[in-house]
């Protein structure tokens, strides 16, 4: 019986994830990357489906502001009709002042926030959320309890969580499984030798438990798709 590295694990399931029929039980995948630093861990593969997709192109998405820490943290802060103050932005962030100053003036530039007659600021009309969703996959040969762990660091920005481990940890994966659907995440086997897999808990759709950091991992995206365009 061949050994299988992690690494072929990776390159076996990125096909997987890229090929024509995909995975039958998944939506199509837009796009695939492979260890995107997305502030909170780093996924061996994000993905993400849905129509808005092209959205990552325009505005708000076609520089890498929405990338960056700062930047991520006050527009998670702002909403279209609730204007926030500067003194409040900075309280929440904990951003120092000249920072917070720094950024705003650069969003208000691109139009992505803009400040009201008294000061305060709040999202701009071109601001938009893409209506995608990010698929975080976490690929372990035997440390399951590790994955879980990665998989929890990624619901800070996915809307759905997957973990992937050989088909010969079925066992001890199933006398575990409902520690994984309490998490809401979900469970394959994978063949990296024939490339067959098995779905044992399907990964439910949560909200991302952190805004900024799902904004921050949409900038990650974005500048990768455009960095390929």
């Amino acid at each position: 019986m061949n050994l299988v590295t992690e690494m072929d694990m990776a390159n076996k399931f990125e096909k997987l994830l890229n090929g024509k029929d995909g995975i039958r039980e998944f939506p199509y995948f837009n796009a695939v990357f492979r260890e995107l630093n997305c502030k909170q861990g780093i996924p061996d593969f994000i993905a993400i489906s849905g129509e808005d997709t092209e959205i990552f192109q325009e505005n708000m998405y076609e520089s890498q502001i929405t990338s960056l820490d700062s930047s991520s943290l006050i527009i998670s802060l702002l909403k279209p009709k609730a204007p926030r103050t500067l003194q409040y932005i900075i309280s929440k962030t904990g951003l120092s002042n000249i920072t917070v100053k720094k950024v705003i003036k650069d969003l208000t530039i691109r139009e992505l926030i803009s400040e009201t007659d008294k000061g305060s600021f709040i999202l701009n009309k071109k601001w938009e959320f893409p209506k995608v969703e990010i698929w975080a996959f976490e690929l372990k040969l035997k440390d399951w309890k590790r994955a879980l762990f990665q998989c929890l660091q990624s619901k800070a920005f996915a809307n759905r969580v997957m973990m992937v481990m050989p088909e010969d940890k079925e066992n001890i994966i199933l006398k575990n499984i409902e520690t994984f659907r309490n998490h809401q995440i979900g469970i394959m086997l994978f063949n990296a030798e024939n490339f067959s897999y098995k779905i044992l808990v399907k990964p439910s759709k949560i909200n991302p438990a952190s805004k900024s950091h799902n904004i921050y991992a949409m900038g990650k995206i974005a500048t990768e798709i455009n960095s390929i365009k």
